[in-house]
């Protein structure tokens, strides 16, 4: 787990995205979890300025 996640800086944030898949297409589909726990999906190149600083992952992986 990384340090952020082992202080519950991600805890604090007003809004996230819990990635839990991505595509392997041509255009790569994000799948997540809100923390309402509410699922959601969009091709990646669709997403605005302010949905990209959303997605968040567990663990210290890279997507």
């Amino acid at each position: 787990m990384c340090q952020a996640q082992k202080k519950d800086r991600y805890d604090r944030l007003p809004e996230t995205r819990s990635v839990t898949e991505v595509t392997r297409r041509l255009n790569p589909v994000p799948r997540w979890r809100n923390q309402d726990d509410v699922a959601g999906e969009r091709e990646l190149n669709e997403f605005s300025v302010r949905e990209r600083m959303l997605p968040f992952t567990e663990g210290c992986g890279v997507l």
